[in-house]
């Protein structure tokens, strides 16, 4: 079978646990843009405090919500790209840009309008990931099922996960289609339409999302994230090169890309995300949702 390598450099964005008097000095961070009730968050350093409006978070942070609560997330200070964990929800902020949720149980509905370019969108449960480059989507994870509903035009792409951690069968879901996970090491069930009460669900959380209040955000908007990101790739693979000339070839023929990353081993992304890997580019099965997006599938 042919090899592909696979530069897995998109995944680190500072998953270190930073007190919040050094977190000015994180490159990444997310807001609390709305809140419902009292939620809570679990910092990286374990304290456990309210959630409220304006609120920064960084990786490593947990959001836990009770029945009747939930907490919207903003992730650039345009408010162009926000989540909204739903009640009864623990979720883990792994990382910001490239965004990595952890919903160890719950529900997260993610409105994506301009992510950072070479950036995508994942929630990760304990037996599925769905990532994005850029969508209208919603993740509910149940009694070890997950569910996933792709409410925009963008390809949603639903991997299942093996219990050794490695990405297992996978689907791609168009607008208005639907699928599931019923444990792990299954695999996706065949995309369909969903119920036009979900749909409706659908649009009633992106218009909540719509309407929020703005405020004077304290994160940086898209323009200055994007610079922050692709200085941060350059960072990265100088200390892979050390060579500015290799950088500036790598990133310009879009090695760099986060649209090469998708279709990967996801302990590899988590045990070894500081140096490159190779993995099998797994085609045999004939299935579309074994290849990784490229940009015409936004």
């Amino acid at each position: 079978m042919p090899k592909t390598p696979i530069f897995i450099l998109l995944f680190l964005c500072l998953m270190v646990a930073l007190s919040p008097r050094s977190r000015a000095d994180e490159a990444f961070l997310c807001e609390v843009a709305g809140v419902q009730g009292d939620a809570r968050a679990v910092l990286a350093d374990g304290r456990s405090v309210p959630v409220e409006s304006g609120m920064l978070l960084a990786a490593n942070d947990a959001v836990h919500t009770e029945a009747d609560q939930f907490v919207d997330l903003a992730y650039d200070g345009d408010w162009k790209n926000l989540t909204r964990i739903g009640p009864s929800t623990e979720v883990q902020i792994r990382s910001i840009h490239p965004t990595d949720l952890f919903l160890r149980e719950g529900e997260i509905y993610a409105l994506l309008e301009e992510l950072p370019t070479d950036s995508t969108f994942e929630i990760t449960t304990p037996t599925a990931i769905a990532a994005v480059r850029g969508s209208r989507f919603r993740t509910t994870h149940h009694g070890g099922r997950t569910d996933v509903f792709n409410f925009d035009s963008s390809i949603v792409f639903f991997f299942g996960l093996n219990p050794d951690g490695t990405l297992g069968s996978s689907a791609r879901l168009q607008q208005w289609q639907s699928s599931w996970i019923s444990s792990l090491g299954s695999a996706p069930s065949s995309p369909g339409p969903m119920d036009a009460s979900v749909r409706q669900q659908g649009l009633n959380l992106y218009q909540a999302l719509q309407n929020l209040m703005r405020y004077g955000s304290r994160l940086p908007g898209i323009t200055q994230i994007q610079q922050r990101y692709r200085q941060y790739l350059r960072e990265r693979l100088r200390r892979r090169h050390g060579s500015a000339s290799d950088v500036d070839f790598e990133l310009s023929t879009g090695l760099g890309s986060i649209d090469r990353q998708i279709n990967r081993m996801k302990k590899v992304i988590r045990d070894n995300a500081d140096r490159g890997q190779d993995i099998t580019d797994d085609t045999s099965s004939g299935n579309p949702g074994n290849n990784p997006p490229t940009n015409n599938d936004r």
